[in-house]
């Protein structure tokens, strides 16, 4: 069955996390765009094809992004599934875009010597919960949670989870689904990783643009949703949007790219937690200046869009620069 797609959204008093709003969106992360020259090395990994060591920045690895580094055949392989959370059910669709666009850049296909220890797989579910639990010494039944800083690019032998996930024996997916021995004796899995992430988006007080409205959004602030998503996909920036049907039914996916006929309409290609086998289209209709996804949604009504959580492409940012960095030496 599949899980319910329906992302709730409270109303004025407690709503969903919004960190930056299609106003503020295509923040280019943390900056680090000067060039470094460290080697005359050329690095082809799963992510990036032809990066030169003689031209290291943020920029340089964005451009090298191979066209296939996103394929659809590396989404997670795992439906979007309902839970309980203070006592409301609610869906992870958040979460797991957030997650996806992590393994998208951070994950490293079809590589060698892999690691699979423990601490190892430890370091991949704290990305996966965008934080770091640790034991609070003055009450040790409890767990404090401190923001993740550190994040890293991480190898896997198969050429995608699904592909683990299929063959079974000891991969990076079964290591996640098996679980790790947490920090109060409980064991940490995939799935309640994924859950503590969208529980932490959906208590955040910071939504109430999102919330407050009903279905679509005016005609300029479509145009310019529409454009930033162009100029963010453009250069590889993978852009997490929430679209909204109405102030009770919101769902979370990530644009990977976007194609524009001799019409005008634009057809973005997402990654929907609800359909991971296979990406999604959202429409902008450039007579209407609104967005449409009826094979995400099932309406065909029009949608309000918002681009979300940019700020956490500075994370990704850091740890992809220290990662050719390392490697150019």
């Amino acid at each position: 069955m599949r899980a319910i797609f329906i992302f709730t959204v409270f109303t004025l008093s407690v709503a969903s996390s919004l960190f930056l709003t299609a106003e503020k969106a295509y923040g280019w992360g943390f900056g680090g765009d000067s060039k470094t020259k460290i080697s005359d090395k050329i690095i082809t990994d799963s992510l990036v094809r032809n990066l030169s060591c003689n031209n290291i920045s943020t920029a340089a690895i964005y451009a090298a992004i191979r066209d296939d580094a996103f394929d659809e055949v590396r989404n997670i392989p795992t439906e979007n599934w309902a839970f309980n959370s203070g006592g409301f059910p609610i869906a992870n669709c958040w979460a797991l875009s957030s997650t996806q666009r992590m393994f998208s850049y951070l994950a490293r296909y079809n590589e060698s010597s892999v690691d699979h220890s423990e601490e190892q797989t430890r370091k991949v579910l704290n990305m996966i919960r965008r934080s770091e639990p640790s034991l609070d010494y003055d009450h040790p039944e409890k767990v404090r949670e401190f923001p993740l800083r550190n994040y890293e690019v991480f190898k896997l032998s198969e050429n995608s989870l699904g592909q683990g996930y299929f063959k079974g024996g000891q991969n990076l997916w079964t290591d996640m689904a098996n679980g790790i021995s947490g920090e109060t004796g409980k064991v940490r899995r995939f799935k309640g990783e994924v859950e503590y992430n969208q529980s932490f988006r959906f208590f955040r007080f910071g939504n109430i643009g999102m919330g407050a409205g009903s279905g679509a959004r005016d005609q300029g602030t479509n145009v310019e949703t529409a454009n930033q998503l162009m100029r963010n996909l453009s250069g590889k920036r993978l852009t997490l949007i929430n679209l909204r049907v109405d102030q009770t039914t919101q769902h979370v996916v990530m644009a990977k790219s976007f194609t524009k006929d001799a019409s005008g309409v634009i057809r973005f290609t997402v990654y929907d937690s609800n359909q991971p086998v296979r990406d999604q289209s959202v429409i902008f209709d450039p007579t209407s200046q609104q967005f449409y996804a009826p094979t995400v949604l099932g309406t065909n009504a029009a949608l309000g869009t918002f681009i979300v959580s940019e700020d956490e492409r500075g994370d990704f940012e850091r740890a992809l620069l220290k990662h050719y960095q390392a490697v150019c030496k």
